[in-house]
């Protein structure tokens, strides 16, 4: 079967901030990232899958204030797969 295209919003102002400390993000670049302590980002990217909007945010932080804190590549990320474990998401 053919790959469909994903269409990414030009504009999102408001989405999960994933904090990756090692190893960037790049385009095209699929990476596994588990979350298992922060139960908030856990909440936040369930109602994202919940709401068809897989989408967020990386960040050598987990709190951006200004936009200006983000780097202009790697740092919107679309997710391809989503495992809810309860206590770990993958």
């Amino acid at each position: 079967g053919q790959l469909s295209t994903m269409t990414v919003p030009d504009s999102y102002p408001e989405i999960p901030i994933i904090p990756i400390v090692r190893y960037p993000f790049f385009p095209t670049f699929i990476k596994r990232v588990d979350i298992t302590k922060d139960d908030g980002l856990k909440e936040a990217l369930r109602r994202q899958m919940d709401m068809r909007q897989p989408y967020a945010g990386v960040s050598k932080s987990p709190i951006v204030s200004s936009l200006s804190e983000l780097y202009n590549v790697g740092s919107f990320v679309s997710i391809t797969e989503f495992r809810d474990m309860g206590s770990v998401i993958e």
